[in-house]
């Protein structure tokens, strides 16, 4: 099931899977091959390669996922070091180097599947933005990626516990927006002005409404920026005149949906600093029998309280699990 939306506007900083990290003297030191750095509220960004955007954010409030406190001993340098060496080894298809867990749980679209067949067939990565949060264990990365020569959209999770990975979730279709999915828009860099920031559980509030907005087919009930724009896949949903259903705006692509619910919400992601949530949720189609539910990935990019911009991935419509086999992250 395809729910029509984006995600356009976060933090990031480039890196290269293969260049060793160098200690910096007398500063502050980015986990993994990061050659330049600054600090944002703890957070360290950087820029090393023009193929993948990363941000690491490190959280320090409580979260809808992990409870208030019980923050994991790996922090956001530590959790963008983990898809550091994750998305090396995804182009290279061997193991080496990475913590994993015995009792590692890999699904790609929900299914079961052993690592290595989840890397099967995968020749690159195109840029992508990747999101740490040291409060729930999760990181993050969203971008293009080329399997059997054909670009696909790729939202991939992990879950850090004890130093090791024990969860790794792919969504994985058919790209619809290539441009979108090779070229990040810069507009990830931007931290937002502290007076203008939503704290960690505000954040997680707008993106309820905006799940609560596409199950009752009402736009007015998330809180749009005037300029959101939505995207899918690398595709401009809104504002763009090649749309096939005309002209519309984040509010008005909303207007109209019927028998849609969204169910199991999981905030994987919150960064007040960035402005920035991520959630996985499962979208009931009760007007499709065949193809009942949908699994989506959202990120928001929230200032002033408002949705920004919004960009989503996710599986190809089918007849998932409501919980997407992950029913406690």
């Amino acid at each position: 099931m395809e729910i029509r939306g984006s995600m356009e506007f976060g933090s990031t900083a480039p890196f290269e899977h293969r260049v060793k990290p160098r200690a910096l003297a007398g500063r502050r030191e980015c986990a993994g091959p990061l050659v330049a750095m600054r600090s944002i509220m703890g957070n360290c960004i950087s820029r090393l390669s023009l193929r993948i955007l990363v941000s690491a954010t490190l959280i320090a409030a409580g979260t809808v996922v992990t409870p208030i406190g019980q923050a994991q001993t790996c922090g956001d340098q530590c959790l963008t070091e983990f898809m550091h060496r994750y998305l090396d080894r995804v182009t290279t298809g061997g193991e080496g180097g990475l913590s994993l867990s015995p009792a590692i749980d890999v699904r790609e679209n929900t299914m079961q599947v052993n690592l290595r067949d989840a890397w099967k067939n995968v020749t690159k990565l195109a840029p992508g933005l990747v999101f740490a949060d040291a409060v729930t264990g999760n990181v993050i990365y969203a971008g293009g990626v080329w399997k059997d020569d054909v670009l696909m959209s790729m939202f991939q999770r992990l879950k850090i516990v004890a130093g090791k990975v024990t969860e790794s979730e792919m969504l994985l279709r058919n790209a619809r927006g290539p441009s979108g999915l090779v070229n990040p828009d810069i507009v990830y860099f931007a931290s937002v002005p502290e007076p203008r920031r939503s704290s960690r559980q505000q954040l997680v509030a707008i993106a309820n409404r905006y799940m609560d907005g596409i199950s009752a087919g009402d736009g007015s009930i998330p809180s749009f920026d005037d300029r959101c724009d939505r995207y899918i896949s690398g595709l401009k949903l809104t504002n763009n005149p090649a749309n096939a259903r005309g002209l519309v705006t984040c509010a008005t692509s909303l207007n109209g949906l019927t028998g849609l619910s969204v169910v199991h919400r999981r905030f994987v992601i919150a960064d007040a600093a960035q402005g920035i949530v991520a959630a996985i949720f499962t979208v009931v189609n009760a007007n499709n029998h065949q193809t009942p539910n949908g699994v989506v990935a959202e990120i928001f990019k929230i200032v002033d309280g408002n949705i920004r911009s919004v960009e989503e991935f996710g599986a190809p419509p089918g007849d998932y699990p409501e919980d997407a086999g992950f029913p406690a992250t």
